[in-house]
Order: structure tokens, then C-alpha cells, then sequence
């Protein structure tokens, strides 16, 4: 419709912002550059900008400008409100109910709780849905990170043989709240959801593991009493097992 206005933004923050109502095309570039206007119907690969020209003179480029910048305000507010949201629903004070208990620490930053499995049936191709609950023991510095991997194989006498390996990395609570910026003493619960490949054969073993790391430095070990929870030499810590049905 030629009455609908449409906002665009470029991906890298503070490099473009663009709206187009009808066939006019209007770029803002936060001064980087002069801002730039098309009549896509008259010149749709853009070539002859009729910014400063007639009516899209100064007064025009003001006003877009200021339209512009009140659409990102409007937008990141939208975004910031929807990420308090998630962030206030996975902390509390209080620790939160646990259907799978685990008793072991990260290295002497986080105590892992355990975790919560919306369902242990799965299929190829299903996804797991797991939420892991931890306890806040100290303030992680930023370096360090959370690493979360899949790995899929077979049992056989016994021992566990992989066949495939999913790297499940995600900074926690859907990207909101990194664990740089978690505090001491709390729980937090994080929702993480990994689909597995539809080729998995049924009677395959799957293991979801965690763990901690930073570049250069390793991994921190995982801390508890013997006997009480399960890592393996590449210090992870085993949280459950599902076999595929």
C-alpha cells in the first residue's frame, strides 16, 4: 500500500537506519554519511539520490531523521522490556523446584542444582527440552563461559561409544543474561532446547553435558563429593542420559 511506511535498520548498530512509503526510499546514516533519498519506481538501483532537492530538502531530511531515531528508541525499548521479562522469570532468592537433583559444583563459581526434562521419551528428530538450575557461589569473571554438548553413540558392554558429537553452546536464559553478569547467591534457571537429526538411529544413546570454559585458561573442574555425580577427563559434568525410542 502506498500509505504504509516501513523502517529498515542495517545489522552492525549505528550504521543505517532507512524507511520507504509508496516508492520513496529515505536513508539515514547517523552523519556518518549525508543521507540519502530514491524514488525506487523511478531509479530502483538507487543511482540518482534526491536528497537536498525540491521537497525532500532540508526541513524533509530533518524530519525523517528525527523519525528514524524515535522508531529505534521505540523498538529497543520493546526489546529491553521482553529480555527484563526473561531475566526476571529465571532468577529468584529461593531455590526453585528440581525434578532431577545433581550435587555438584563448577570449579567454586556456580553450584549446579540439577535440572528439569520437559520429557525423557524422545524421538529422532525430537529435541530435547532440559533446564538447568544453578546457584550462584561467587561472581563469574567474564571470560569464562558455559559450554553445553550432545553426545550421541551406543552402549555396548557396558561402555559408551559416540558416534556423533552436537555442540549446544547458547549464552543462558535465551541470550539475556550471561553468566559474567549473574549474582552471588542467586538461582538461576535456564531453558535450553537442542533438536536432534532425524537420522539418529532408535536404541542410541544420548548424553548432555556442561561444563565451563575460557580461552586460554582450560576448563574449571567440576567439585563435589566422589560418587554423588558423574564428569568425565575432559572435565564435564554429565547431567542426564536419554535414550533415543
Amino acid at each position: 500500500s502506498s500509505h504504509r511506511e516501513l523502517y529498515f535498520s542495517c545489522w552492525y548498530e549505528k550504521q543505517c537506519m532507512a524507511t520507504l512509503k509508496g516508492h520513496i526510499k529515505t536513508i539515514y546514516h547517523y552523519n556518518r554519511q549525508a543521507m540519502e533519498v530514491y524514488d525506487i519506481k523511478k531509479d530502483p538501483m538507487e543511482q540518482r539520490s534526491l536528497a537536498g532537492k525540491g521537497k525532500y530538502g532540508r526541513e524533509y531530511l530533518k524530519k525523517m531523521e528525527r523519525k528514524l531515531l524515535i522508531w529505534k528508541d521505540r523498538v529497543n525499548s520493546l526489546y529491553s522490556r521482553s529480555k527484563q521479562l526473561k531475566i526476571q522469570k529465571a532468577r529468584s532468592t529461593s531455590e526453585p523446584s528440581v525434578d532431577y537433583p545433581i550435587h555438584a559444583n563448577i570449579g567454586h563459581y556456580l553450584r549446579v542444582v540439577g535440572y528439569n526434562l520437559t520429557s525423557s521419551a524422545l524421538k529422532p528428530g525430537g529435541t530435547i527440552d532440559i533446564t538447568y538450575i544453578y546457584q550462584v557461589l561467587q561472581a563469574v569473571p567474564i571470560q569464562w563461559k558455559l559450554f553445553h554438548h550432545v553426545d550421541h553413540g551406543r552402549i555396548r558392554r557396558g561402555k559408551f561409544h559416540r558416534l556423533h558429537f552436537i555442540n549446544a553452546d547458547h549464552v543462558a536464559v535465551g541470550g539475556a543474561y550471561p553468566i559474567h553478569q549473574w549474582k552471588e547467591g542467586e538461582f538461576v534457571q535456564d531453558r535450553h532446547q537442542v533438536r536432534i537429526p532425524g537420522n539418529y538411529a532408535r536404541g542410541t544413546t544420548l548424553r548432555v553435558y556442561i561444563g565451563m570454559w575460557a580461552n586460554r585458561k582450560g576448563r574449571q573442574p567440576i567439585l563435589g563429593k566422589p560418587g554423588t555425580f558423574k564428569s568425565d577427563k575432559k572435565k564435564r559434568l554429565l547431567m542426564t542420559e536419554i535414550t533415543l525410542r
